[in-house]
């Protein structure tokens, strides 16, 4: 808990350092203190050794993951198959759109680990996550997104089950808590066959985190209200988890709306 406490001080020193200065400067000093924070994250354990090894409840893919299981306008969507899915940085689009994502920055550190095997790291594994933009609009679903594939992403786990994805924050749209999905594919290869996954799941926002984005920053036009009327008791996918499975699936977010937030969470297979 002190390890904790000193490593939020510290971040809290990086984000209120990178707001003074010029333009120029903020900017500078605000990706110096999200990758410093990064680090800090990263070299911390995820996972109590002291404590039960809890997994991830398996959740809904919902009805847009475009992994090959879903179809648009007739046709099966499959953005896996693309091997320039694999990228940390998903807040751009690849192919014939370079329409790029707008929001607050959200640079998400994620440790896979094996709940059968005593929560060790799964290394070589790969990790598909999307999530909709800041307006609540799913790439590739949308109508206005139809030809763009932002906020979708693939990488695979290092030796500590490391993976490291840049974005946005994402929106809250009617009806569904601020959420963003996972799958985890055994290795690169499988995310290639239909139906392979090993986990599929959701994180669920900090709600502080996400009423501070949606009341400070323009691009969440209807998220505050929206997320007025929903909490993960009554949303209809997170009401299922046990308040322990809420915990594994909330990360844990640094930062501000101005700066932009680091964060990590943990996904445990189950």
């Amino acid at each position: 808990m002190e390890i904790e406490f000193q490593n939020r001080r510290r971040l809290l020193r990086l984000i209120l350092a990178a707001g003074a200065g010029s333009l120029l400067t903020r900017r500078a000093a605000i990706a110096q203190g999200l990758d410093q924070a990064l680090n800090t994250i990263q070299r911390t354990p995820a996972v109590d050794p002291n404590t039960a090894c809890a997994a991830d409840p398996m959740e809904t893919a919902g009805p847009f993951p475009s992994d090959g299981t879903n179809r648009i306008a007739g046709k099966v969507s499959d953005v896996l198959l693309d091997s320039r899915i694999l990228r940390s940085d998903i807040r751009g689009s690849f192919g014939s759109s370079s329409v790029r994502a707008a929001g607050v920055p959200l640079t998400l550190a994620l440790r896979l680990i094996d709940a059968r095997a005593g929560c060790r790291p799964l290394a070589n594994a790969a990790i598909y996550i999307w999530h909709c933009d800041s307006y609540g609009a799913y790439s590739l679903y949308a109508d206005s997104l139809a030809r763009v594939n932002y906020l979708r992403g693939v990488q695979v786990s290092g030796p500590e089950g490391d993976v490291v994805f840049q974005t946005v924050f994402p929106g809250c749209y009617f009806g569904r808590y601020p959420h963003i999905h996972i799958e985890v594919y055994p290795s690169l290869t499988a995310t290639g066959t239909r139906g392979a996954s090993i986990l599929t799941t959701q994180l669920a926002m900090p709600h502080e985190v996400a009423d501070a984005v949606y009341r400070e920053a323009s691009e969440y036009s209807h998220s505050t209200e929206n997320l007025a009327r929903i909490t993960t008791h009554s949303d209809m996918v997170f009401a299922h988890s046990s308040a322990a499975q809420i915990a594994l699936q909330t990360p844990a977010l640094f930062g501000s709306a101005h700066a932009g937030y680091s964060g990590r969470a943990t996904v445990a297979i189950p």
